[in-house]
């Protein structure tokens, strides 16, 4: 499976948004979900390159300027994406990603999804070199 760019539904609402981040009858990237946690990111600063081994991760941009970047192999040229507000990125296993925020003064708020709880996964990190 490739890396998937979502579109989180928005419902409308005077007082306030609903945004839809899973509905359980439709078809999911990942099999289960057994943990969601958030992530900040500080203003002008990259977390890079993370892979995870065992599971697919499902992020969410809660917050802020978020440019994804990604590649299948380490030695491969990274390709990036901007991830809007409430827009979300599938990311399958094996696949070396990051991610950038853009903002000289706000924080990035990520919520990312796992099928398997993070302390089983096997991941690894590699210092981000452009």
């Amino acid at each position: 499976m490739t890396v998937k760019f979502i579109k989180l539904k928005q419902i409308s609402n005077q007082k306030g948004d609903l945004i839809k981040f899973v509905e359980i009858n439709k078809k999911f990237f990942l099999k289960k979900i057994s943990e969601i946690y958030l992530s900040e990111l500080n203003p002008l600063s990259k977390k890079a390159w993370k892979i995870n081994y065992t599971c697919g991760q499902f992020f969410t941009n809660l917050n802020g300027k978020l440019t994804f970047i990604y590649k299948k192999k380490f030695t491969d040229k990274y390709k990036s994406k901007i991830i809007k507000t409430y827009n979300a990125v599938y990311i399958p296993k094996n696949t070396y990603y990051g991610f950038k925020n853009t903002s000289k003064k706000q924080k990035c708020l990520i919520l990312n999804t796992l099928e398997i709880k993070h302390e089983n996964c096997k991941f690894d990190n590699t210092k981000y070199e452009k």
